[in-house]
C-alpha cells in the first residue's frame, strides 16, 4: 500500500481550487454524490479550496522518450529532441548548471553540465523561451524571454530566483507595455546582465538589459512591433523602456565588464552607451548579427556583421576586423562565441541557403585564422530524423574544449565533433491526440506525430518504432496511430498541419505503408473488437480482415472504449455517444451532447461514460439517460479521460492548449467520481519530487499492465505517472 497523505495549504494559484469549488457546486448528473455532509455549500466550498489535493509517494512524472531498442541495449535512457532551441547557455561561474529553451515546448536544465536534461517549467507561463540567461554573480537567477509559434500574450520576461525550480511572470506583455511578444525561433542573445551592478540585497546583479524584438519583417508587423531596449535595476523584476531606442533595439545587446559600458546591435549598426543607456552612439554602420563578450574577466567584445568577425579592445567604441570565416560559399554569419577559457577558441553558425533552412556551425581554435565544419554524430541508434543545424552555442566558462550546442549536442575537442545528448529532452509532438492502447494487449502502443509521422510500441512505450508515414526524408505528419497486432498498424496522414488526412496502413511492422487515398475526419483514436484484432477500428473507419481493407461506418466517427465484459463498444459520432453490440456493424445513438466529443471513458459497473469536450467533462448512464449532463465546466478544453478499470470511481482527465496561460495546460485526478480533483502538476514548495511532466496535455492513456497513465502532448513528449492504489478514497 503507497503511503496516502493530505497537503493542507492556502489559496494558491493551481487550478485545482477551481476546479473543486465548481464541482462541489452541483454540476454533477448524480445530485447525491455531491450532497454536504459537514456543513453548508458555502462551509463545504471553502473547506476544500484550501486543500491542494491528495497525493501519492508515487505520484512522480517519468518521461517517456521515443528511443529505440538499439539505444536503450548501449544504456541510453532516451531524449529524442525533435522541437527547435533558440538558446541554450551555461551558467558562467562554474558551468555545472546549464538550460536551453524552446520554441514551443518550454525550457530544460541541467545539473551535469548537459549530461542529463529535465524541464524547469514550474510557473513558466510561456509556451516556450526565446532567450536564457543565468547571473553571472549568483547562478540561482535566470532570466527567460517567453515565446511561442507566434505572438502571446503568455509571452514576455519570466525569472527565476531559485536555479529554474520555479519562475515568477514579471513582465506581461501587453499590460506592462504595449504589444504582444513573440518572434517565432528568436534566436538572438537579448538579455545582458551588468556583473558591476552586484547588489548584496539581491545577492545578485542588480542591472539587466533587454533588447525587444523588431518584427518589421515579420508577420502581425502592424500591430506587435514595438523594439525599444529595457532596463531592469532591481534584478528583474520590473523593468522600465529606454526611450529613443527604437533603432538600437531589436538585435544582440551585452555589457562589457572592463568599461562598463552597454553595446547593442542590429540591423542599423553598433550603438554604446556609457551612463547606462542613458546616451548612445553608433561606433559601426552595417548589419550587425550579433555583439558578444563573456560579461566576466575579458577585456574584448566581439561581433559580427554579415560577413566578417571584428573585436574591440575599448568598450565597442572602436572595431578591428579580426577573420573572415573563409569556409564554402557561405551566405552570411548568424551569431559568433568566444571561448571564456581559451579566447582562440571560436564559433560561429553560418546560413549557406535560405531554402530549406540550410545552416553549418564553423569552428576556429587560433584566433579565426583557420576554420573547419563541425559535424553532428547521429549515428547510434537515433529513429528521430534530425534536421538543418541552425546552432547557437555556448562554451563551458573554465573548460576551453567543451562547447555546447542546441539539439543539445556537446563539444570536447573545441567545437569539431559534437555528440548528441540522448538524455531527457523529450519533445515529440502527438499532434493533438492520444497514446493509442491495444484494448486487447495494452503493451501494444502506437502514436502520431505532427512533424515527425511517429510509430510504435510493443512493450508498453519502453522501447519504439519509427513509421514513415508521410515518406518524407525530414519527417511528417500523421494525426493518430493504432496497432492491430506487432505487424499490423494504421494512421491518418498528411501532407502539412491544415491538408486533409488519408489512412496509411503498414502490414510489416512499418517498413512499407501503403498511403491510401481515403480521407479521415474523424476520431485520432484507434480501437479493436474485445478478443479479436482481425475487426479493429481507425477514426470512422472499420475492418474486418485485419487491416487489409477499411469502409466507413455508418453513424459512428470513432471507437473509443467498450465494455470488456459484454463487447459493447462505445464512440461517439461527433457530438452524441453512440454504441455497438454487433462489433460495429450497426451503431446506436445512446446519449445526446452539444459539443464535440474529444474523449470517451466508461464505467462498466454503473454504464456511466465521462465524456470530455472543449465546454468541460460530462457524463451519461446508457440506456437511463437522454443527454449528457455536466459534470465539471471547470475542466474546459479538456483533452482526454480515463477510468482506473480497478475502481471506476478514479477518473483521469486532461486539459490542455489554455488560452492565456500553458502552466495550466495540466492532468488531474479524481477519486471520488469527479466529486474533486487533484492537480497532478507540480507547483513549487508542494514537496513532491521529479520533473514537470503532463502539461501540454492532448490526451490520456491507462496501461493496465503496467498500471501507468499515459499523458501525450502538443509539443512536450509523452509522460506516465503510476496510477493511484487501486482502493484509494
Amino acid at each position: 500500500m503507497h503511503k496516502l497523505f493530505l497537503r493542507i495549504m492556502a489559496l494558491t494559484v493551481c487550478l485545482f481550487i477551481c476546479l473543486t469549488a465548481a464541482s462541489c457546486g452541483g454540476n454533477s448528473a448524480d445530485k447525491t454524490e455531491t450532497s454536504s455532509t459537514t456543513g453548508s455549500k458555502a462551509e463545504e466550498k471553502e473547506q476544500i479550496s484550501q486543500t491542494k489535493g491528495t497525493y501519492f509517494d508515487t505520484d512522480v512524472w517519468e518521461a517517456v522518450p521515443f528511443i529505440s531498442k538499439e539505444l536503450r541495449d548501449l544504456g541510453f535512457k532516451g531524449g529524442e529532441g525533435c522541437q527547435a532551441m533558440p538558446t541554450i547557455v551555461f551558467d558562467p561561474i562554474d558551468g555545472t548548471t546549464a538550460y536551453f529553451g524552446t520554441d514551443v515546448a518550454a525550457l530544460y536544465k541541467s545539473t551535469d553540465s548537459g549530461k542529463t536534461w529535465s524541464p524547469c517549467t514550474i510557473g513558466f507561463e510561456a509556451s516556450g523561451a526565446n532567450c536564457i540567461l543565468v547571473d553571472p554573480n549568483n547562478k540561482d537567477r535566470v532570466v527567460a524571454i517567453g515565446g511561442n509559434s507566434g505572438y502571446h500574450v503568455a509571452n514576455g520576461i519570466h525569472l527565476s530566483e531559485n536555479g529554474g525550480e520555479s519562475w515568477k511572470y514579471v513582465f506581461k506583455a501587453k499590460t506592462d507595455f504595449e504589444g504582444q511578444i513573440g518572434i517565432q525561433n528568436d534566436y538572438r542573445r537579448q538579455l545582458a546582465f551588468d556583473k558591476n551592478s552586484y547588489d548584496k540585497k539581491i545577492n545578485g546583479s542588480a542591472v539587466i538589459y533587454w533588447s525587444r524584438e523588431d518584427s518589421t519583417k515579420r508577420a502581425n508587423a502592424a500591430t506587435n512591433n514595438f523594439p525599444s531596449l529595457y532596463k531592469s535595476e532591481d534584478g528583474g523584476k520590473n523593468w522600465k523602456k529606454l526611450e529613443g531606442t527604437e533603432d538600437i533595439a531589436g538585435g544582440e545587446i551585452t555589457v562589457d565588464t572592463k568599461s562598463g559600458n552597454v553595446i547593442a546591435g542590429s540591423d542599423k549598426g553598433v550603438f554604446v552607451s556609457s551612463d547606462g543607456g542613458k546616451t548612445w552612439k553608433k561606433t559601426f554602420d552595417g548589419n550587425v548579427q550579433c555583439v558578444y563578450s563573456h560579461q566576466n574577466k575579458s577585456s574584448k567584445v566581439w561581433m559580427c556583421d554579415l560577413y566578417d568577425i571584428y573585436e574591440s579592445t575599448d568598450g565597442g567604441n572602436t572595431w578591428k576586423k579580426i577573420s573572415s570565416h573563409g569556409v564554402g560559399e557561405v551566405e552570411r554569419l548568424l551569431t559568433l562565441s568566444v571561448s571564456p577559457a581559451n579566447e582562440n577558441n571560436v564559433a560561429v553558425s553560418v546560413v549557406i541557403s535560405d531554402e530549406h533552412f540550410r545552416f553549418k556551425l564553423l569552428y576556429s581554435n587560433d584566433g579565426g585564422k583557420t576554420w573547419g565544419e563541425s559535424s553532428r554524430d547521429n549515428s547510434v541508434g537515433d529513429i528521430m530524423p534530425k534536421n538543418s543545424w541552425k546552432a547557437v552555442v555556448t562554451w563551458h566558462p573554465t573548460k576551453e574544449n567543451v562547447i555546447m550546442s542546441n539539439g543539445p549536442y556537446i563539444s570536447v575537442d573545441g567545437g569539431k565533433n559534437f555528440d548528441y545528448s540522448r538524455t531527457g529532452f523529450t519533445g515529440i509532438a502527438i499532434g493533438s491526440g492520444k497514446i493509442n492502447l491495444n484494448n486487447n494487449n495494452n503493451a501494444l502502443m502506437a502514436i502520431g506525430s505532427q512533424d515527425f509521422n511517429g510509430g510504435f510500441s510493443t512493450d508498453s512505450g519502453y522501447t519504439w518504432t519509427y513509421v514513415n508515414w508521410g515518406g518524407n526524408a525530414w519527417g511528417g505528419y500523421a494525426y493518430g496511430s493504432y496497432c492491430l497486432d506487432e505487424k499490423t498498424l494504421v494512421a491518418a496522414y498528411s501532407a502539412g498541419w491544415t491538408e486533409p488526412r488519408y489512412l496509411g496502413v503498414s502490414l510489416d511492422g512499418g517498413k512499407t505503408v501503403n498511403r491510401t487515398r481515403l480521407e479521415v475526419k474523424g476520431g485520432k483514436v484507434g480501437f479493436s473488437a474485445y478478443g479479436n484484432n482481425d475487426i479493429a477500428f481507425f477514426a470512422e473507419y472499420r475492418t474486418t480482415d485485419r487491416g487489409q481493407n477499411w469502409s466507413v461506418m455508418d453513424g459512428c466517427k470513432g471507437v473509443y472504449t467498450g465494455d470488456s465484459k459484454t463487447g459493447r463498444l462505445i464512440g461517439s459520432n461527433g457530438y452524441n455517444v453512440v454504441y455497438s453490440d454487433d462489433n460495429g456493424a450497426t451503431w446506436n445513438k445512446s446519449l445526446v451532447g452539444e459539443h464535440e466529443i474529444t474523449d470517451i471513458a466508461y464505467d462498466e459497473k454503473e454504464q456511466r461514460v465521462y465524456v470530455t469536450t472543449a465546454a468541460g467533462l460530462y457524463t451519461g448512464v446508457i440506456g437511463k439517460d437522454k443527454r449528457l449532463s455536466l459534470l465539471n465546466g471547470n475542466l474546459s478544453r479538456a483533452t482526454g479521460v480515463v477510468v482506473d478499470p480497478e475502481n471506476f470511481k478514479i477518473l483521469y482527465v486532461t486539459r490542455g492548449w489554455q488560452a492565456q496561460d500553458f502552466s495550466y495546460d495540466a492532468t488531474f485526478r479524481s477519486l471520488d467520481g469527479g466529486k474533486t480533483w487533484t492537480c497532478l502538476n507540480r507547483e513549487y514548495g508542494d514537496g513532491r519530487e521529479g520533473p514537470d511532466g503532463g502539461r501540454h496535455a492532448g490526451g490520456i492513456s491507462f496501461n493496465a499492465i503496467t498500471r501507468e497513465i499515459f499523458v501525450s502532448s502538443g509539443c512536450r513528449g509523452m509522460w506516465k505517472m503510476k496510477a493511484a492504489p487501486a482502493d484509494a478514497k
